[in-house]
């Protein structure tokens, strides 16, 4: 099975507590991987990640047209 273990993409989440602190003080990584879920942007397997085709595309976006972030609010 493809993807990434959730320990794997959890420092992700961690750096961006340090940049972002106010934005995610009260948003715990349980929320933030629901919310994504959620919005059927991944799918969780076990202790995987995988991402959509919804996902990739929601990525093409920033990608295809130079956004260089960041990328809330």
């Amino acid at each position: 099975m493809k993807g990434a273990q959730i320990s794997e993409v959890t420092p992700f989440y961690e750096a961006a507590k340090v940049t972002y602190p106010l934005w995610d003080q009260n948003y715990p990584f349980e929320g933030w991987i629901g919310f994504l879920e959620a919005s059927n942007l991944i799918l969780l397997r076990e202790s995987r990640i995988l991402i959509r085709i919804a996902g990739r595309e929601f990525l093409k976006y920033p990608v295809g047209t130079g956004k260089t972030g960041p990328f809330h609010g």
